[in-house]
C-alpha cells in the first residue's frame, strides 16, 4: 500500500522520545498525577488480545514501501536497511538476529510476526508485561514509577512508563 510519510512520521513537534517522555509527565504533574494504581485501582487489562484487520496500523514488512521508510532514515540506517532488503530478496541470505540465535530486539515487535500474533498483557501496580511473538518468545515490561538505570544498549532497551489516569505512558531506551 502507498502509505504517505505523514501516516508514518510523528505528528508531534518532540525531536526525542525522552522530551516527549518528558512533556506528558509534565502534564500528568499538572493535574495532579501521576496516578498510583494499587490492585484494586488498576486499570483491568490482564487476557489475550488480537489485533484487527490487516490495515488497521502501520508495521515495516506489510503496509508500507522501502523508499518511504529509507527516506525518512539517517544515512547509517539508509545503508543498513538497504543491505538487509538486498539480502533478504537478492542473495535469499535474510539477515534477522534469530537466524544467528540472538535475540530479536525491540523493532521486532512492530512488525507483523509480532504484533498481528495474540498478545498476552499480564498487570501489577509496579509494571506491565507484554508477551507475543509468532513462537511467544517476545516479552517486554514497562517498569511503573522507575528511571532508567542502564548505561549499556541492550536488545529489548529498557522501559519505564507511569501512569495518567488510565493511560499508560512508556519510554523505551538504551
Amino acid at each position: 500500500l502507498d502509505y504517505p510519510v505523514a501516516r508514518i512520521v510523528s505528528p508531534y513537534p518532540y525531536k526525542t522520545a525522552e522530551e516527549h517522555y518528558t512533556a506528558l509527565m509534565a502534564e500528568a504533574k499538572k493535574a495532579g498525577g501521576p496516578t498510583l494504581h494499587n490492585r484494586q485501582t488498576l486499570p483491568d487489562w490482564d487476557g489475550y488480545y488480537q489485533r484487527g484487520g490487516r490495515d488497521d496500523q502501520w508495521i515495516w514488512g506489510r503496509n508500507v514501501q522501502a523508499a518511504t521508510v529509507i527516506s525518512l532514515l539517517t544515512p547509517e540506517y539508509q545503508k543498513r536497511m538497504v543491505q538487509e532488503i538486498y539480502h533478504e530478496s537478492v542473495t535469499n541470505a535474510p539477515q534477522w538476529n534469530a537466524s544467528f540465535c540472538y535475540p530479536e530486539g525491540l523493532v521486532r515487535f512492530y512488525t507483523q510476526f509480532a504484533v498481528q500474533q495474540p498478545m498476552e498483557v499480564m498487570m501489577n501496580p509496579s509494571q506491565v508485561q507484554f508477551l507475543s511473538g509468532i513462537a511467544d518468545n517476545f516479552l517486554f515490561k514497562v517498569l511503573i514509577g522507575r528511571k532508567h538505570v542502564q548505561q549499556t544498549p541492550q536488545w529489548y532497551g529498557e522501559t519505564i512508563g507511569f501512569w495518567d489516569g488510565d493511560k499508560l505512558i512508556s519510554w523505551t531506551a538504551n
